[in-house]
């Protein structure tokens, strides 16, 4: 007498991914941008691009960039906003369910290859992991005298990411981290972390959202709450970061980001840690 026929495991629903990207004065490099997420040969995703009301083309230069692909919506603020404000609006677009990933792609900055989010895809498989941060390389200034000054500032030759320490995973104590902030390139989450932020905690000291550190004040409370079991430190290449542009956080040739920067930064520590969060 056979036994019981064997039930085949349900099939696995792939990851969705909900790229947003918040771009201010990047004409000369949103088409790379959008060029590169284009090119993935991994296809569930979309984007919402949303242009920080630029003083040059670039959100003519992004229509352009997306024009016949349905899976990138591009927008434009009704006036300077900042990307923490942009980025909120392009999550409730671009990410609908608790479970997408969200994946933050700057204006400037572009996909490291066609296959950097079906790589991304196969860690999301596991259900267990809620959030990401990895390693990038350098895209640096084409003249030599620019290249020399990056050099002589200390500028990585692969980007500013690292895993954090053992000792800071084990207990979660990535805002009391004294050295510099390591949570970057490429950043994804699942979009119930996104949700749980307090809003307040999004906020400056005038009520409005901070218009600098925008990493800062959402990914430290998503990696307390995801805690070091639902997080992980990719070390491998998706993302190129480009340190040729201007406002770029590593050259901080923008006094007034670098040191607005520094100040959120000091806010955020100041602030109550979360909890980890508990989900059934």
């Amino acid at each position: 007498m056979s036994g019981p026929a064997a039930v085949p495991a349900p099939e696995q629903t792939p990851p969705r991914f909900a790229v947003v990207c918040a771009a201010y004065a990047c004409e000369r490099w949103i088409g790379r941008c959008l060029r590169s997420l284009r090119e993935q040969d991994y296809p569930h995703w979309q984007a919402v691009v949303i242009d920080d009301a630029s003083p040059d083309r670039s959100h003519a230069q992004a229509l352009e960039a997306a024009r016949g692909e349905p899976r990138i919506q591009v927008r434009q603020a009704p006036r300077r906003r900042h990307t923490l404000a942009n980025l909120l609006e392009a999550t409730r677009l671009a990410a609908p369910a608790a479970e997408d990933v969200v994946v933050v792609l700057d204006g400037d900055d572009w996909l490291s290859d066609a296959s950097a989010l079906r790589r991304l895809a196969a860690h999301y498989r596991d259900p267990a992991l809620w959030l990401s941060y990895g390693s990038c390389v350098l895209h640096r200034a084409s003249s030599r005298r620019s290249r020399w000054r990056q050099r002589l500032g200390g500028a990585p030759e692969r980007g500013q990411a690292a895993a954090y320490p053992a000792v800071v995973r084990e207990h979660d104590l990535y805002r009391y981290f004294p050295g510099r902030f390591l949570a970057t390139h490429l950043r994804a989450y699942r979009r119930f972390l996104w949700d749980a932020l307090r809003d307040e905690d999004l906020r400056d000291v005038d009520g409005g959202y901070v218009r600098a550190g925008a990493d800062v004040v959402t990914m430290w409370p998503m990696m307390e709450m995801a805690t070091h079991r639902h997080l992980r430190y990719l070390d491998e290449v998706f993302y190129v970061y480009n340190n040729d542009h201007p406002l770029s956080d590593n050259r901080q040739t923008a006094d007034w980001h670098a040191s607005e920067q520094f100040r959120i930064n000091l806010l955020t520590r100041a602030r109550p840690r979360y909890a980890p969060l508990e989900r059934g």
